[in-house]
């Protein structure tokens, strides 16, 4: 949302355990999960289809209900059940499962981490050399490898730039609603000639309007 990341993993309060959403770096570099207690990760950014979800909890917080709940809002439950608790996406898995062989083939989880760096460096390439017009949401030492988000002179332009981008072919760059501007979603899946791309209609837009 905001073009973040940890640059260093929180230690966990004495007693204590973190929760961690991964949706967006899931299998994108590797992670620590020291003091983890729980993570959850959407499928559809960076593992499969929409409607699949991946979920890594410590057995013993299998244990702990706080409050009575459906089964299937129960982890519990779906460790009893192997995951499979009502009739399971059969496509979604199976989609999951070529994601996974082709996150193999292309060098693992190290190897999507490289390809991140050099999409998401490509484009903070572009704002760097704008000479100011473009500038970045996030502060370098925070920015996250995955969603680069900017900005342009005014909201006019922003929006200009949006419409412009779609008519050549690059969709979905409008920020998101909580904080606007434009973003830059680049997901395993994307090729780095796509961000090579955006960064050379970048530095077109930016001399023409500028």
């Amino acid at each position: 949302m905001d073009g973040t990341k940890w640059s260093v993993t929180p230690t966990a309060a004495p007693g204590g355990w973190l929760a961690r959403d991964a949706s967006s770096d899931i299998f994108a570099e590797p992670l620590d999960l020291k003091d983890h207690g729980f993570v959850y990760a959407a499928a559809q950014k960076n593992l499969g289809p929409s409607g699949m979800t991946m979920v890594l909890i410590r057995r013993d917080l299998l244990e702990k209900q706080c409050r009575r709940l459906p089964s299937m809002l129960r982890y519990d439950e779906f460790d009893k059940g192997e995951s499979r608790p009502n009739t399971p996406n059969t496509f979604g898995i199976h989609v999951v499962g070529l994601v996974c062989q082709w996150i193999e083939r292309n060098g693992g989880v190290k190897g999507m981490q490289k390809l991140a760096a050099e999409r998401s460096g490509t484009v903070l390439k572009a704002i760097d050399e704008s000479g100011g017009f473009w500038k970045a949401h996030a502060e370098r030492w925070c920015q996250s490898p995955i969603n680069v988000l900017f900005r342009g002179p005014n909201e006019k332009i922003d929006a200009a730039f949006v419409a412009e981008a779609a008519a050549n072919g690059m969709d979905g760059l409008a920020g998101h609603r909580s904080t606007g501007g434009i973003r830059a979603s680049m997901y395993n899946a994307m090729p780095v000639e796509g961000a090579k791309a955006l960064a050379d209609f970048m530095r077109d837009f930016a001399r023409r309007n500028g």
